[in-house]
C-alpha cells in the first residue's frame, strides 16, 4: 500500500509548510495508526508525549520522551538540546521517531520510503485561497 507519512501542515491551514515521505508498506493506515497509539498505551507514562511538535514552531521533543526511545533502541541524531530538557527535531527526525514507534509494537511492519514523480498541472486558479 502506498502511504504519505505527512510531516508538518497537510491541510495548510496554518504555515502551509509539510514534508512528504511516501512509503510502501505492507500495513494500513488504521494499522499504523493503531500501533503508533498501542505504544502510548502500553507505555502510559509517555502519554503526555504522544502529540509532541504539534503547535506552530515546536520544533522540539522532552528530553525525557527522546531518551526512553533511545533506551528502546533508538538511533541516529538526537544529540543537540536546546536547552537541556528538549532535543530538536526536524522533518526527517520527526518521520523516524514516528516510524521507530510503529516498528517497535508492530515488528512485522515493512516499509520502504519511494520516490514519487510530480508533474505540477496548473489549475492555480480554481484552487481557494
Amino acid at each position: 500500500m502506498l502511504i504519505n507519512l505527512a510531516v508538518g501542515d497537510y491541510h495548510a491551514d496554518g504555515h502551509g509548510i509539510c514534508y512528504d515521505h511516501f512509503i510502501e508498506s505492507n500495513l494500513t493506515l488504521d494499522e499504523i495508526q493503531d500501533a503508533y497509539a498501542t505504544f502510548f498505551e502500553t507505555y502510559s507514562r509517555m502519554e503526555p508525549f504522544m502529540e509532541f511538535c504539534e503547535e506552530e514552531e515546536e520544533d522540539y521533543a522532552p528530553k525525557e520522551f527522546i531518551d526512553f526511545l533511545k533506551q528502546l533502541g533508538l538511533t541516529n541524531g538526537f544529540d543537540d538540546t536546546d536547552d537541556g530538557d528538549n532535543y530538536y527535531v526536524d522533518p526527517d527526525q520527526y518521520f523516524r521517531i514516528v516510524t521507530f514507534i510503529v516498528k517497535h509494537i508492530r515488528a512485522d511492519w515493512e516499509y520502504k520510503e519511494v520516490d514519487i514523480a510530480v508533474l505540477p498541472i496548473g489549475g492555480y486558479g480554481c484552487v481557494p485561497a
